[in-house]
């Protein structure tokens, strides 16, 4: 149950269709739900117009980048499994567990961490393999969290990312 006192909370009608409408909002925004739905069957990737059979790879790993990051490692972990990889998410979220490396970088403004994260995806995806899978999840935030400005500082790219922010 996602809100544990639903039933307590939904004293009258008004109560308890706002608590629906809220409850289907955290169901949708919940990567393990919606992966185990409609992206994870039986150790299989449904891709769109693809399976890829994650036994066919001797490891597997996980690049995640954005706020849900955290969240996302967390519910691909649970449903398959994932030798290792990198998490990029803002200074406030924490990973369990040894076999993923943790950066914290810039959000919303990106920083020197920000460059750190870039680079270390481009190592880390040097280190794998023909046998090895890499899982690529994104969500919001990302553009901030990992840069390798091209032909700017990032100085500059923080200048503009913070005008764009400030415009709306």
């Amino acid at each position: 149950m996602i809100i544990r006192n639903f039933q307590s909370l939904s004293a009258n009608s008004a109560k308890k269709d706002a608590l629906s409408i809220i409850k289907a909002g955290l169901v949708a925004a919940n990567p393990r739900i919606s992966l185990e739905e409609k992206i994870i069957k039986k150790n299989t990737l449904i891709l769109p117009g693809r399976k890829i059979n994650l036994r066919k790879y001797q490891r597997v790993f996980i690049v995640a980048v954005g706020k849900a990051g955290h969240t996302m490692t967390c519910a691909m972990d649970s449903l398959i499994h994932v030798d290792g990889g990198l998490v990029v998410v803002p200074n406030k979220f924490k990973m369990v567990g040894k076999k993923f490396k943790v950066i914290h970088a810039g959000h919303p403004i990106p920083n020197k961490n920000s460059l750190v994260a870039a680079k270390t995806i481009f190592e880390f995806l040097g280190n794998t393999g023909s046998g090895d899978l890499v899982i690529f999840l994104i969500s919001g935030g990302a553009s901030s969290l990992v840069a390798m400005p091209d032909g700017i500082t990032l100085g500059e790219k923080r200048i503009t990312t913070n005008l764009l922010i400030k415009s709306g």
